[in-house]
């Protein structure tokens, strides 16, 4: 989850133990409340849904292909066709979380195609 959400969810829960009248006094327990957080930063994380990453890149006009190269991990290849050159460019990772985390990062700076 993005640090400046996972921060806004924090100081939401700081704010809110002080919507009291009257307000409470004594010791704010910060790692009761850090636990909070974290469970509601977890199941945040796990509700929201994830493009597929084959409807990402055609979505922003790229063709996908992948393959387990075993002892040397994964690659995820993006390439877009112009023409009659064609270039790509290659994710690396020792899991397939990593090459998609890479690719995903990637086209999340790309234009969508447009309405092709």
């Amino acid at each position: 989850m993005k640090d400046e959400i996972r921060e806004k969810i924090f100081t939401a829960i700081g704010e809110a133990s002080m919507c009291w009248e009257p307000r409470p006094t004594g010791v704010f327990d910060s790692t009761a409340a850090q636990k909070i957080g974290e469970r509601l930063v977890a199941a945040l994380a796990s509700a929201v849904e994830v493009e597929p990453l084959a409807c990402l890149a055609d979505r922003k006009g790229q063709h996908i292909g992948w393959t387990n190269l075993t002892k040397k991990g994964w690659v995820i290849v993006l390439s877009e066709l112009k023409g009659p050159s064609q270039y790509g460019y290659d994710f690396w990772g020792d899991t397939y979380a990593e090459c998609e985390a890479s690719a995903r990062e990637f086209l999340a700076g790309l234009p969508d195609k447009g309405g092709e």
